[in-house]
């Protein structure tokens, strides 16, 4: 009886350990509007999309991966594609349409929109695992699934990232 105890206890850890770290994030659970008042989600199914995050500080890994998500909304069609910069600073949106739209941006750009900004860009953190912002560009497929890609790699030029997130899509399922 101890033994079979003990199995179960196992086997259950196991299980969360397999669902923690073996099974693919989701983005299911992310709902938000960018500046322009249209609607993104991630619930299965969705759109694919391609995001990256940036903030008010200087990085050259922020302007590359923005510079990307502007050439990528050109390939591919908004009813196709969603292609999101989401800023992860306090900001009016107002301000942030206005820098966009300064900086000549095709991608749609998106800020915190809850009361509690601290509680949602850390879950934003959470979901995405951000480390810098700029530093990755994440892909979500049909199934609400996130695939990232390293945008940290300081040798990476936009036009071979930009072909490595082309890569990425072309091998997703459901495109």
């Amino acid at each position: 009886m101890k033994n079979a105890i003990v199995l179960i206890g196992f086997l259950i850890s196991g299980l969360f350990v397999y669902q923690r770290y073996f099974t693919p994030p989701t983005a299911a659970s992310i709902v938000f509007r960018d500046v322009e008042g249209y609607p993104h989600g991630f619930a299965r199914p969705c759109k694919p999309a391609v995001i990256t995050f940036w903030t008010s500080q200087p990085s050259a890994m922020s302007d590359r991966a923005l510079l990307v998500l502007d050439h990528i909304r050109e390939k591919y069609p908004p009813a196709r594609l969603d292609v999101v910069a989401v800023y992860l600073d306090r900001a009016l949106e107002s301000d942030i349409a206005y820098q966009a739209q300064k900086a000549g941006r095709r991608a749609s750009v998106a800020v915190a929109q809850t009361s509690d900004d601290a509680a949602e860009i850390n879950s934003l953190k959470q979901v995405f695992k951000i480390r810098e912002p700029g530093q990755d560009i994440y892909l979500v497929d049909a199934d609400g699934v996130l695939h990232v890609i390293d945008a940290g790699d300081p040798n990476m030029t936009p036009d071979r990232l930009e072909a490595a997130v082309a890569a990425q899509f072309a091998a997703l399922p459901h495109l």
